[in-house]
């Protein structure tokens, strides 16, 4: 059984029921939760085990564990073996990574818990939590900003990078990578064009980690670290610009003017790709609905949105580009590339 099939049948249902479902269905993200806590899946990723050993390695109520083994099982997260014994699978491994990185870390999980506050007061969710913003946060905790640093990478590895073949980075001298962290995004570029040169540019505290892994994938001697913020200066010496799963998590006025310190600090003949989710016109996309739950953990956590077409090109007009094209990847990725160009002798501040 997989979560397709099971999804297929709940659809079949009559639709009284489906209220009933949905209702029931937080149950599944409390489990998810607690069987990572437990390391259950860190179990049943080493051998096969029965219910009964399961439980006493993991020293939990052998009537309980079977309930949510059974339910874990029929989503497709686990596999069972001869009808008595459960080990892990892949889906098992992600949800295991999910939950240790940031989509399931319980600083994230704790701010949710204040939707009601959030939706009576307009203030953001992670606000209400911390008494600061997410990224304030990040600076004075180091294993959250460990968290989200592996958490995009991983998830960088699914939706971002099989659609870098097809766009031709080849055409270009100089890749300048925006908040590109440690480096994960440059290093696939440059290592599929070995003629360019990169630039990888974040916050300080971000890049000092970037040297040692650009070292050891033999990109360092062809990529220069400096550390800023977007917010202030931008890097003057690419022919393109690449901000990837960045703007995602900024309000419309922090994207502006990141846009238009990019605008200032390009060269008239350069090109700015944004990698970043565009909502589909089309409610009928398999993927609608899962970018609008996004859509509002991204306001809730960090005051970040997801755009359609429209807002995309209506805010790079106001940081002086248009928008020549934009290449989905329906069924590869969540994410789309944005290509912007500077707009001749218009620049807006």
């Amino acid at each position: 059984m997989n979560i397709a099939n099971i999804l297929k049948k709940f659809s079949d249902l009559p639709k009284p029921m489906h209220t009933l479902i949905i209702s029931n269905l937080f149950m599944l993200g409390h489990i998810l939760n607690t069987t990572h806590d437990l390391k259950i899946y860190q179990y049943l990723k080493d051998k096969a085990l029965t219910v009964e050993e399961l439980a006493d390695v993991s020293k939990t109520d052998k009537v309980i564990l079977n309930k949510i083994l059974l339910i874990l099982y029929n989503f497709g997260f686990i596999e069972q073996v001869d009808g008595t014994k459960y080990k892990a699978n892949d889906i098992t491994e992600q949800l295991n990574f999910l939950h240790s990185a940031f989509i399931g870390n319980k600083v994230a999980d704790r701010a949710l818990c204040n939707l009601s506050k959030s939706l009576k007061t307009g203030n953001l969710a992670w606000n209400i939590t911390y008494k600061q913003s997410f990224y304030e946060t990040l600076n004075e905790n180091l294993d959250l900003s460990k968290a989200f640093d592996e958490w995009n990478h991983e998830t960088a590895k699914l939706s971002l990078y099989p659609i870098i073949p097809f766009y031709n980075f080849a055409q270009f001298k100089t890749i300048v990578d925006l908040g590109g962290g440690k480096g994960y995004f440059i290093n696939e570029v440059l290592q599929r064009n070995k003629e360019m040169q990169g630039v990888l540019f974040d916050r300080d505290e971000v890049v000092k980690n970037a040297e040692v892994f650009l070292n050891s994938t033999n990109i360092l001697e062809r990529c220069k670290i400096v550390g800023g913020s977007l917010f202030k200066s931008i890097p003057e010496w690419g022919d393109i610009y690449c901000i990837n799963r960045v703007l995602l998590n900024m309000s419309d006025d922090q994207v502006l003017q990141i846009l238009q310190n990019c605008r200032l600090a390009m060269k008239p003949n350069a090109k700015l790709i944004i990698i970043d989710a565009v909502i589909s016109s089309s409610t009928d996309n398999p993927t609608y609905t899962l970018t609008l739950l996004n859509d509002l953990r991204l306001y809730l956590l960090m005051g970040g949105c997801h755009r359609d077409k429209t807002e995309w090109e209506n805010l790079l007009k106001k940081a002086s580009f248009s928008v020549p094209k934009i290449l989905s990847f329906e069924g590869i990725s969540l994410f789309s590339i944005i290509e912007a160009v500077p707009i001749a002798n218009d620049i807006k501040l």
